[in-house]
């Protein structure tokens, strides 16, 4: 009987577990990202609409509308994305409102330790959720409604403002969590070294964020929308926050002077000889964006764990990690009609800024497979010490535990994907014809001598009637160079 209702649990189990209980995300998304990489946009886009609609209600839902809401951007439905955006931020609001602990969460914390992490709902990362808000501002900017954009940028500026508060509590909370359950990074990396291996090769690309879970590419947007709307004083409050995080960054330290000067904010001492820029940063001004490769994501490795008592020998279980891809391209370089050129400069490194974050997570990450494969091989255990009389009961048995835990040892690789590697950002004033060639760089090419992937170079004309065009370029493989303008008083 105990055997009987055994099975009848995991074939319930199995039953009721969402897609990417059984299968993981990564996986999932090898297509639609394949297609987004090689800059098919309209293709992943259709594509990816296609499984958040079908996803809509799971658990899995938010990162799914994340991935439209990118894909819809890259492809040009400005539209299209602020509606996926929506329908993530809807998801994301819903869960922050909830009660701190609830009956559903409490489900969905029983079923990750009979499943896997999996089973507990996608809630977002804080990167994720600074950037929602950061890519409905651009989709404004591209409908070209300057206000509604500005109102994102707000919202994005409390979300980082949110983040960066919490940020304590949230470590605090992972300690106390992995403490209670007596899995301390100190007490599991002694014992399985594949974790202590894990943190080592996270720590050095989480020490390149600026700050805890501060978004440089957050900052300077909104930088670029007080300045849309003239007001140089909230802009060089920004600016003075980003030569905080980075005071070498030679665009951070220009753009202070720039605008402290033209506004009633302070000079920085140390900046005091520096010149500021010659022209306007409110009108008659382009600001080019480069999205810049794919941003680290999660894959799964397998780990072996030795089996506490009373169950002996060893496991693999499948624990996500992270994985990072190499930029297609430098820089981007641009020159006018007049032969001025100018070359983007990196401002947010997004690799670094996830890396923080999951590294900010391992603990509770750790502890949530230890629980569950506590709570799995003490089962198995049980069971085939309940069948051990029954020869094909056990074997039975044995196989359909097996079938179990093969089903649903998945990482939890749910993240979003299409985010870039890295931001650069250069502003120059709009030349009188309004012509500009924009062509991908390389490391050590100096701009002025016309080099860089010149067949993938860009040749756009500006609106000189538009006070402020923004230039986004987007490139997520090598030799994917997509070109956008977004212009708007």
């Amino acid at each position: 009987m105990l055997i009987a209702r055994a099975f009848l649990a995991i074939a319930l189990i199995v039953f009721l577990s969402g897609c990417s209980t059984i299968f993981d995300a990564r996986s999932q998304k090898e297509k639609i990202i394949a297609s987004y990489k090689a800059g098919n946009f309209a293709e992943s886009a259709a594509l990816v609409e296609k499984k958040a609609d079908a996803r809509e209600g799971t658990g899995d839902e938010l990162m799914w509308r994340l991935e439209e809401g990118s894909a819809f951007f890259s492809a040009g439905d400005y539209v299209k994305s602020i509606k996926a955006f929506e329908k993530a931020e809807k998801i994301i609001l819903d869960y922050e409102n909830r009660a701190v602990v609830t009956v559903r969460d409490g489900k969905d914390e029983t079923a990750s330790m009979l499943t896997n992490p999996n089973a507990i709902p996608y809630k977002g990362n804080y990167h994720e959720k600074i950037m929602l808000n950061a890519y409905k501002a651009l989709c404004y900017f591209a409908l070209g409604k300057a206000e509604d954009a500005r109102v994102e940028l707000r919202r994005m500026y409390e979300r980082q403002k949110e983040a960066m508060e919490r940020f304590g509590d949230e470590i605090e909370k992972a300690e106390n969590f992995a403490k209670k359950n007596n899995s301390s990074m100190e007490n599991i990396s002694s014992k399985v070294t594949e974790f202590k291996e894990i943190e080592k090769s996270v720590t050095p690309v989480s020490n390149k964020a600026l700050g805890n879970f501060a978004n440089p590419f957050a900052t300077y947007l909104s930088a670029i929308g007080y300045l849309s709307d003239g007001s140089y004083d909230s802009a060089a409050v920004d600016f003075r926050n980003l030569y905080r995080m980075d005071p070498k960054n030679t665009l951070f330290r220009k753009d202070l002077i720039t605008c402290a000067m033209r506004s009633s904010e302070n000079i920085p001492r140390e900046l005091a000889l520096e010149l500021p820029e010659k022209y306007s940063m409110t009108s008659n001004v382009v600001y080019v964006i480069f999205a810049n490769g794919m941003a680290a994501t999660r894959k799964g490795i397998t780990i072996h764990l030795l089996l506490p008592p009373p169950v002996t020998g060893y496991t693999g279980v499948s624990f996500p990690i992270l994985e990072y891809f190499p930029k297609p391209y430098d820089c981007v370089s641009l020159r006018d009609s007049a032969g001025n050129t100018f070359r983007t400069v990196r401002v947010a490194d997004m690799d670094a800024i996830i890396a923080r974050e999951y590294k900010n997570a391992l603990p509770a990450m750790i502890t949530r497979i230890f629980l569950a494969i506590a709570v799995k091989e003490t089962a198995n255990f049980f069971l085939l010490q309940a069948a051990k009389n029954d020869a094909a009961v056990y074997w039975a048995t044995v196989a359909a535990m097996s079938a179990y835990k093969y089903a649903f040892n998945t990482p939890d690789t749910r993240c979003w994907q299409m985010l870039p590697k890295e931001y650069q950002i250069v502003h120059f004033p709009k030349p009188p014809d309004g012509k500009i060639t924009v062509t991908p760089g390389f490391q050590g090419i100096l701009p002025h001598l016309g080099s860089g992937d010149t067949a993938n170079a860009k040749e756009i004309t500006l609106n000189n009637e538009k006070k402020i065009s923004i230039i986004y370029v987007n490139s997520p493989g090598k030799g994917v160079f997509s070109v956008s303008l977004f212009e708007f008083n």
